[in-house]
């Protein structure tokens, strides 16, 4: 995993170690369906379904992995571990991210330890997903001091995301927050530090103190706000929590596919729209004649993942930019050209559908 794809799905807060008192756990329950399918909803599973608790702890079986297919037939074991790890089948996702922690090479790049923490969270192991939580937030902190750049914007966007629900959850239980976090001193101590390693200067050495004795101020704030934080935590649990399983729910559809596949299915849905559209022949007359096409960007409709649109910028003796509407329900991505715009994405009024905007007649 390298530090572009990091950024996507990262956390964590920009100068103090922050709080974060207004997010929540999630319960929810994993159905077997008679017909093999796997449902993931907040309510009992039905009668005639098998059952399992996200909230489990019970231990993955990565050999379980050969055993789930795509629709296209690759198994999830063929995928690499970072797309694993999105998987709505929690020994799936589990065993992905303990691939990844498990990988000394992350070391060198902290950030990339953020998302392996809320897939074990979010799959169950959530004291887990705190240890890793919190032992990602030191390592990056220390790293700013040596290697700043965007790592600082990029720690208070986690903060505002994974950082709720996993914070929500640790603050319900302070004593078991701080042991936790005796677990992440002592592994920091115990494991490979380049970051530590290369503060050989005296400025340097005390800016990494400081990061030290942020974490102690924290430990001493667990200790005397104990009451007043997990009373913050536990009322604001159930708001966080029903936002969270709506996430979840959104992710693990039935009937969708598993979203471990999403980049993998992407890139190649990606290349056939783009063929699609460049062969388009009303595109070709549009154009007068031969084109080049040029993405522009993609959109997958949050509340039905089987349909999206492309943008595509159009080249040839005219220039102008083509809509594609893409469905995905029958299995595999069916495109159709929804209209052709002399709008750029820069210029379109927000919040207005592009195909009403400023769009050219398609020739018969």
């Amino acid at each position: 995993m390298n530090y572009c794809r990091s950024i996507a799905i990262l956390l964590a807060s920009a100068s103090l170690w922050a709080l974060a008192s207004d997010a929540a756990s999630v319960n929810m329950n994993r159905c077997k369906l008679s017909d093999g399918r796997i449902e993931f909803t907040d309510q009992p599973c039905p009668s005639d379904a098998s059952s399992a608790s996200i909230e489990s702890n019970a231990s993955p079986h990565p050999t379980q992995q050969k055993h789930l297919k795509a629709k296209n037939g690759i198994a999830l074991s063929g995928l690499p571990p970072e797309d694993r790890m999105t998987s709505c089948e929690p020994s799936i996702a589990i065993a992905a991210a303990e691939e990844i922690v498990s990988n000394p090479s992350n070391l060198k790049e902290p950030l990339q330890l953020f998302p392996p923490a809320f897939a074990f969270f979010q799959n169950g192991k959530k004291d887990d997903g705190v240890f890793w939580f919190y032992a990602a937030q030191l390592r990056v902190r220390q790293q700013m001091i040596l290697e700043n750049g965007d790592r600082g914007q990029l720690l208070a966007i986690t903060q505002m995301t994974m950082g709720g629900p996993i914070n929500n959850y640790a603050l319900q239980n302070t004593s078991n927050l701080n042991q936790i976090l005796d677990r992440v001193l002592k592994w920091d101590k115990d494991t490979p530090n380049p970051f530590r390693e290369k503060a050989r200067t005296q400025k340097l050495d005390k800016q990494m103190d400081q990061v030290y004795a942020g974490l102690d101020e924290l430990k001493s704030k667990l200790i005397n706000e104990k009451n007043s934080l997990e009373a913050a935590a536990r009322q604001a649990a159930s708001g966080v929590e029903q936002m969270n399983a709506q996430m979840i729910s959104q992710r693990c559809r039935k009937g969708q596919p598993d979203p471990a596949y999403d980049n993998q299915t992407k890139k190649t849905e990606e290349q056939l729209a783009l063929d699609y559209i460049t062969h388009n022949e009303q595109v070709i007359k549009l154009a007068g004649g031969a084109v080049k096409t040029y993405p522009a960007a993609s959109t997958t409709y949050s509340n039905d993942r089987n349909k999206g649109r492309y943008d595509f910028s159009i080249s040839g003796s005219k220039s102008f930019y083509a809509i594609v509407d893409v469905n995905r329900s029958s299995g595999k991505p069916e495109f159709r050209l929804a209209c052709v715009t002399t709008l750029s994405m820069g210029y379109r009024e927000a919040g207005k559908d592009a195909c009403s905007q400023s769009t050219i007649a398609l020739p018969k």
